[in-house]
Parts: C-alpha cells; sequence; structure tokens
C-alpha cells in the first residue's frame, strides 16, 4: 500500500511538472476575460453554473460531493480553433489546466483524469497514441465535433467515423435517449421540444461498432437531413470511456423560435431556485434569455456530470486499493 502511495505521488509530481514545463514554455493560455467570445454568453453560463450546481447537490449529492474534490490535475483541455470548453469550465468554477495541441503529446496523463479536446482536434500522431493508452488504463476522454475524424477515426477507427456529409449553421430537435441517465438526466429543457445547434460545417456520427457504441442523444431531423442522428455518443475502452459530441460545448444555444424562448431567463427557473439565488444570480437571469439559459445549462450539466463520475469512479478504485 505504502508503494501505491509512493507511486501516485510520483505521478500527481509528474504531471505538475510536466504543466509548469507547458507553462514555461507558453503553451498555456487563458482567454481574455474581455474577448467577445467570452462575454457574449457571460451571464447565460454564469447562472446556469449557479442553477446546475445547485440542483446538483440536491438530486445528486454524490455527484456534486465528488465535484467539490476535482482539482485543476484532474481536468486538463486541449485547446481548439473552433471550440472553447475552457471557457465553460471557468465560468462554471470547475478547476481545469488548459494546454496546446503541441503539447498535448508531452503531458503525462494519469487514468483518473478527465480530457477534453475540443474541436478541430489537430494533434500528433503521438498524442493520439498517449490518449488510447490512457483510456485504456481508464480515463475519460472527451471530444466534440472535428475531432470525430482527427483523433477518434485515428485512436479508434473501429468505433465511429465522420460520414462526410458536413451540415449547415442551423437547429434541429433532439431526443434524450434514456432520460433516466444521471449524465443526461435533465441535460435539455423538458418542456417543448429540445433543439440543438450545429455549427456550419458539424460533422455527422456514422457508427461503426454498433454493439458497442451507444447513443446517448439523437436526432430524427438531422438523421432526414444529414443521414446520420446521433448528437452525443459513448463507447468504452479498456476501463475508461470515450464521450462524443456533434457540435461545440461553448455557444451551444437553442433558438429563439417563440416568445417564451426570448423571455428573460428568470421566468425558465423553477421557482424555489430562483428565490433561493444570491441578487448577482438574480441580475443576470434578468440579463439574458430563456433559450440561451438552456443552451448553456446543458453543457454545464453535460460537464460537470462527467467529470464528477470519472471523480467518483477514481476515488472508489483508491478505497478499494487500500483495503
Amino acid at each position: 500500500m505504502n508503494d501505491e502511495k509512493q507511486q501516485k505521488q510520483t505521478n500527481q509530481e509528474e504531471i505538475f511538472q510536466s504543466f509548469q514545463n507547458i507553462q514555461s514554455k507558453g503553451a498555456l493560455k487563458n482567454v481574455d476575460k474581455d474577448d467577445d467570445r467570452y462575454n457574449q454568453m457571460k451571464d447565460s453560463y454564469k447562472a446556469s453554473s449557479w442553477y446546475a450546481k445547485t440542483k446538483l447537490r440536491e438530486e445528486e449529492p454524490e455527484m456534486a460531493a465528488a465535484l467539490d474534490k476535482v482539482d485543476e490535475s484532474n481536468v486538463i483541455v486541449v485547446q481548439g480553433g473552433y471550440d472553447n470548453c475552457e471557457l465553460v469550465l471557468r465560468l462554471a468554477d470547475i478547476p481545469h489546466v488548459v494546454i496546446s495541441e503541441q503539447s498535448a503529446k508531452t503531458v503525462s496523463y494519469r487514468p483518473d483524469q478527465t480530457v477534453f479536446i475540443n474541436c478541430p482536434g489537430n494533434i500528433s500522431d503521438k498524442a493520439i497514441r498517449k490518449l488510447v493508452t490512457f483510456v485504456h488504463e481508464g480515463g475519460l476522454l472527451i471530444t466534440t465535433d472535428w475531432a470525430l475524424q482527427n483523433v477518434l477515426e485515428k485512436g479508434f477507427p473501429d468505433k465511429v467515423k465522420y460520414n462526410q456529409k458536413p451540415t449547415g449553421d442551423e437547429v434541429v430537435r433532439i431526443t434524450v435517449k434514456d432520460p433516466d441517465n444521471p449524465i443526461v438526466k435533465g441535460f435539455l429543457e423538458a418542456e417543448g421540444d429540445p433543439l440543438w445547434w450545429l455549427e456550419g460545417s458539424s460533422y455527422p456520427i456514422e457508427i461503426l461498432d454498433k454493439k458497442n457504441v451507444k447513443v446517448l442523444v439523437y436526432s430524427n431531423e438531422l438523421k432526414t437531413k444529414y443521414g446520420e442522428s446521433p448528437v452525443i455518443v459513448e463507447f468504452e475502452h479498456g476501463e475508461g470511456k470515450v464521450i462524443h459530441m456533434i457540435s461545440h460545448f461553448y455557444l451551444q444555444r437553442t433558438e429563439t423560435r417563440d416568445k417564451k424562448d426570448k423571455m428573460a431567463a428568470s421566468t425558465a427557473m423553477e421557482g424555489k431556485y430562483y428565490e433561493m439565488a444570491p441578487q448577482a444570480i438574480k441580475e443576470k437571469l434578468n440579463a439574458t434569455d430563456t433559450a440561451s439559459f438552456k443552451s448553456a445549462q446543458s453543457s454545464v450539466d453535460f460537464i460537470q456530470k462527467n467529470i464528477a463520475a470519472q471523480k467518483i469512479k477514481s476515488l472508489k478504485k483508491e478505497e478499494d486499493n487500500t483495503e
């Protein structure tokens, strides 16, 4: 047991040293808070983060407790030119470290971590091989949009692929396949038709391994237009898991199709939670529309639950190793 503790401490020191080395070379980049991308939906993300975390404490206390134990070494985000998951994490106050695509091949990944790869996922073959090993040993890998072709097709060629029919910039109706799955439970609005924004040239997901790749969210409208219905999929590899979604986490939105969508977000929050909300959150709810709030909430909710689930898994493994 002492050897296991020593090994864990060594791994922690290695990864922090890796991060320090990368930072010293300028690979870690903080997004300017004055950036328009950051400010565009800041109120939506801050308000939805408070709401999602408050609901998590009431509905999934084990997940909430695990999320509180997450530190920055537990979550790695590989930068991308088209998605900005790190902005969602920052606005949600979830500890994380950001590295460049070039640095993805030098980091010492640990199997207790969650790694996000932003679209487009232009990382080297060496980095992909390291990430495949990372997942096999227990890690959680989450990718978006073009990383389907740039990462998953190369690392997991028998699982999923891009169907070569890029989408337009549009919104499609979606269905949550298993609403009781804690990862997607409450992921999208319960009332009306849930909607999903597709970035221009998003990559539809073709499933090759229909037995082992699980669809979490799908869209019949997406299938009609572009030949494939999956919106979010997951599959296991060794002791770990891969999750992929079409489009992006950051600026994921729903179209304001009716008057309800355009109303202040305060009208979309359950009454008891609105009463509980600090004044600063209430002001943000009144400053953003319902559609933006619900879209931001879906991103935050999905991200925090996956990070929490991975943390729970690692904590249980630690407990088993000490028995």
